[in-house]
């Protein structure tokens, strides 16, 4: 498995996440594996690429609704979270990427059902344990974020009497003995410590500033209903509903591991600090399930205290975002289900269409230089005869023979690109370095594209614009043209 394909490389980032063989060492293999899989099982476009992470997806709901039964001892229905989980369209633009979050929830709570039934007979334990073990192996060929995260939760629920079984004790230290073994494996195989953040901030100020990040993420990216963790001390205030009391404190115990979580995924996650303003929740995407997990108890207290209001708080909660305060930060509020589907129905041209449709255009073999550089990686997918360069630096190392057989257009410091395609950066600023790095006047602006919105189709619901977003001047894709001389242009090397 290599980035390399003998024409084109996937250079993440100038080679920061690659070895000297051109093997991606950061991230784990298995997502890679299941879209080849749909790739080649189905076709060599989006479909095949995304389907075996939405039913990834779906078994994942499934797997949500079999361990809430076994955490609210049957107090919350199954088909609540499974429900509230389908009409989340946080947890909906997630699972239909084409990489490692949907397999990543999948697994989680695969392991948690596992977990939470391995004593509930002698056939479900026969059940479980294999089911636990595969859970946890897929969790580390996943994401290691996700496995070290899951793991170190994991313990936070013997708060919850019913989990301080000894089978349970046994599950876990299995479950434990098998994330050593591959971990040690990993550890051999990858280096998941390469990509490291080259910060001004550091230490416990980074810590500090990441942990209020992802906090805060729980709402903006809606992924929990923050206005409503108050209805969980309900049950210990009212005395007609004191019977809910256990079901109040097991959503607390669902919080402190959701702290847990993050605490963990804050200490080792490659987020960078001084360049960001948000945290990269797609780190954390299982928690969008225990949010809904925790939404399905507190509409279950509701609807003892009243139904009427519950009813209500359900519909608000459920389709729109006014629990979750995104929209203070973030405007608008919105009924995101319902513009999710008219998404489906309608959909818009997006800036990544907008990019591969004009390659697709320019003739076969010309060398392109799209910025910024993980613009190119879909264009690389869907149009794969032309040549996309500034991948790797010079100083990158890379096993002589290998480096040997790169063309010259894949390092920064020797291509020459026939097409520049420009998002992000102001025009004049890229006319400034080329005209500095090839020599004033070797590049013309021949076309600018108003379809420069890039984050808008991103799974994070707060960029995602659910339909065509409105447009100023400066959101634009700009296109320059390599000229041999003055007035002469070329379009292909």
């Amino acid at each position: 498995m290599t980035a390399w394909d003998g024409k084109n490389l996937i250079g993440y980032n100038q080679g920061a996440g690659l070895d000297e063989n051109l093997v991606n060492d950061y991230m784990p293999p298995l997502q890679f594996i299941v879209a080849a899989a749909g790739l080649s099982l189905f076709d060599d476009k989006t479909f095949g690429g995304r389907i075996f992470f939405v039913l990834a997806g779906m078994l994942a709901v499934l797997a949500l609704s079999l361990w809430t039964h076994r955490h609210f001892v049957g107090r919350v229905p199954v088909y609540l979270p499974a429900l509230i989980a389908c009409l989340s369209p946080a947890y909906l633009l997630f699972v239909r990427q084409c990489r490692y979050y949907a397999l990543g929830v999948f697994f989680t709570f695969a392991l948690l059902a596992a977990w939470s039934w391995c004593d509930a007979s002698k056939r479900m334990k026969l059940i479980a344990y294999p089911v636990g073990i595969a859970a946890t192996a897929g969790l580390w060929f996943t994401h290691y974020l996700y496995a070290m995260a899951a793991l170190a939760a994991m313990p936070v629920f013997y708060a919850e009497p019913h989990y301080r079984s000894k089978s349970k004790h046994v599950f876990l230290g299995v479950v434990y003995l098998v994330a050593l073994i591959c971990g040690m494996y990993i550890l051999q195989t990858k280096d998941p410590f390469s990509v490291v953040p080259a910060d001004d901030i550091s230490g416990l100020p980074r810590y500090a500033t990441l942990l209020m990040r992802h906090l805060s993420g729980l709402a903006l990216f809606e992924f929990l209903p923050v206005l409503l963790l108050p209805v969980l001390l309900l049950p210990s205030e009212m005395n007609r509903i004191r019977h809910l009391e256990n079901l109040g404190k097991s959503g607390f115990t669902l919080l402190y591991a959701m702290l847990m979580y993050i605490c963990v995924t804050v200490l080792f996650t490659p987020q960078h600090v001084r360049i960001t303003a948000v945290a990269e929740m797609r780190y954390v995407v299982p928690l969008i399930l225990f949010g809904v997990t925790l939404t399905a108890a507190i509409l279950l207290i509701l609807w003892q205290v009243s139904k009427p209001i519950a009813v209500i708080i359900a519909v608000i909660a459920i389709f729109t975002n006014t629990f979750t305060l995104s929209y203070l930060s973030y405007p608008p509020w919105r009924i995101a289900i319902l513009e999710y589907m008219n998404e489906c129905q309608r959909g818009y041209k997006t800036s990544t269409e907008s990019v591969v449709e004009y390659v697709s255009s320019i003739p076969s073999g010309s060398v392109v230089h799209i910025i910024p550089f993980y613009m190119a990686y879909s264009p690389m997918f869907y149009e794969p005869q032309q040549h996309y360069c500034c991948q790797l630096n010079e100083s990158k190392a890379v096993r002589t023979d290998l480096k040997a057989q790169l063309p010259d257009y894949i390092f920064t410091e020797r291509a020459r690109p026939d097409y520049v395609l420009s998002m992000l950066m102001p025009e004049e600023k890229v006319k400034t370095w080329l005209d500095n790095k090839f020599g004033k006047d070797r590049y013309e602006i021949i076309q600018r594209i108003a379809n420069g919105y890039y984050d808008c189709s991103r799974p994070e619901i707060f960029l995602h614009c659910f339909g065509p977003p409105p447009r100023s001047g400066e959101d634009v894709i700009s296109i320059f043209r390599y000229r041999s001389s003055a007035g002469t242009a070329v379009a292909a090397s």
